[in-house]
């Protein structure tokens, strides 16, 4: 009973990363080159970091819905950046080069919105069953 509780952490967590990604967005705005930089250091550091810690936890999972989820981030993440890649071999100038990244950017920022939307059903749809679970609903419906 209560387990619906659980997804405080995690809310809480989505929203304190959302925090970050706009901070993150408003240095795209400014114009110090150098923030710019730091900035992406650092996220190319939390990256890495994260993917480590969520393969090691899909591993050690026992559900198999966790398990290819985590294989379906893992290929969407090394495909998106296997695009990004092609996109600057391909432009011809470093103009073209800078239009296409911007563009990429902005579906990438609709597609990150689009998942913090999957999360929030996924973990209201699991309250759901669980209080119909409680209440001794029929879960399956």
């Amino acid at each position: 009973m209560g387990q619906h509780y659980a997804f405080t952490a995690k809310l809480w967590e989505l929203s304190s990363e959302y925090g970050k990604m706009l901070c993150r967005l408003k240095v795209c705005q400014g114009e110090n080159h150098q923030d710019i930089l730091r900035e992406l250091d650092q996220l190319r550091k939390e990256i890495q970091e994260t993917e480590v810690a969520l393969q090691k936890n899909a591993a050690s999972a026992h559900s198999a819905g966790v398990s290819n989820l985590s294989k379906v981030q893992s290929a969407y993440l090394e495909e998106s950046r296997q695009i990004l890649q092609n996109l600057w071999t391909e432009c011809s100038d470093a103009e073209a080069r800078a239009e296409a990244s911007i563009l990429y950017a902005e579906y990438a920022v609709d597609f990150a919105t689009q998942a913090m939307k999957h999360a929030v059903l996924a973990a209201l749809s699991a309250v759901d069953l669980q209080m119909r679970y409680e209440g001794g609903e029929n879960c399956n419906e």
